[in-house]
């Protein structure tokens, strides 16, 4: 992202549009993914609560291993 934020500055800096548009699309696929990436690692938040609240002693019907199942099912629903 860094490389993204000095381009757009340099381009924007000497006026040069095809380096500012270049600088401009990488940034934006940067977030993009980003965005991509935060949501995949949101589809696991549902299986930590479950384990944390195991080990607090809240819930003791702890499946062993179905990180897959708890992904997918909140994942597809989002």
């Amino acid at each position: 992202m860094s490389f993204s934020l000095v381009a757009l500055g340099g381009a924007f800096a000497s006026k040069a549009f095809p380096d500012f548009l270049v600088a401009s699309l990488s940034a934006l696929l940067f977030w993009i993914i980003e965005g991509f990436w935060k949501n995949f690692q949101y589809a696991y938040y549902r299986r930590i609560e479950v384990i944390e609240a195991y080990f607090r002693g809240e819930n003791r019907a702890l499946q062993p291993f179905p990180i897959t199942a708890a992904w997918s099912g909140y994942y597809a629903s989002t």
